[in-house]
């Protein structure tokens, strides 16, 4: 009697321990699942949206003349795997007179082509294959090499952003999707309101330091 007892406790205990780790793993599963990526502001809060983060400019069309932006860099450090799915590790920072910045952020391949690639290639137009006609976008699939080339894709396109040659509206998609932080020694009053992720849901954690372990590839 005294055996069967402690075997049926044991394996209520077994049986509790499977619910948690049940419970935890739906947990996660319902934070990837909300995994969406930060949508950009109404078209009446991008110019506002930009002053917090340090781009000036009077138009969602063209930058103004003379255009002083902060430095974007960005830096596809490697990637890992999660939930079934490789995560790119994205290192960004952003220099300005007063302000240097660093954070990273995470991004699967279909993110990258759905919400950052595709918008910026038709809002480019046909200037799109001039600028990056050296730095293709990755393949399908996360084939070998996809690192490499997200990499090289990013990096060309901080870099335009920095000399001028994309958009405000472009910019503050891009900004948008890597989740610049607002610059705290602008002069502008950055107000909450302007800076507000609308259409949808905003991705399910926030920008952290760098951290190592990222599986780095070349």
């Amino acid at each position: 009697m005294r055996k069967n007892s402690l075997q049926r406790r044991e394996a209520q205990v077994r049986e509790r321990a499977q619910l948690e780790r049940a419970r935890d793993m739906m947990t996660e599963h319902m934070r990837a699942s909300k995994a969406e990526m930060p949508s950009l502001p109404a078209e009446s809060d991008l110019l506002p949206y930009l002053r917090c983060r340090g781009y000036s400019s009077s138009s969602l069309d063209r930058w103004d003349d003379p255009h002083e932006p902060p430095e974007l860099i960005v830096y596809v450090s490697g990637h890992r795997e999660w939930d079934g799915h490789t995560w790119y590790n994205i290192q960004c920072t952003l220099k300005g007179i007063r302000r240097d910045d660093s954070w990273c952020v995470e991004r699967r391949l279909l993110h990258m082509r759905g919400h950052l690639h595709n918008p910026i290639k038709a809002g480019l137009g046909s200037a799109y294959f001039d600028m990056f006609q050296h730095a293709p976008f990755a393949s399908r699939g996360g084939i070998p090499g996809t690192t490499s080339q997200l990499r090289d894709w990013m990096r060309k396109l901080a870099r335009c952003i920095t000399q001028g040659e994309v958009p405000p509206r472009l910019t503050a998609l891009t900004l948008c999707f890597l989740e610049t932080p607002i610059d705290r020694t602008n002069s502008y009053e950055c107000e909450p309101e302007a800076c507000v992720l609308d259409a949808v849901e905003a991705f399910n954690y926030r920008p952290q330091p760098c951290v190592l372990g990222a599986r780095e590839d070349t």
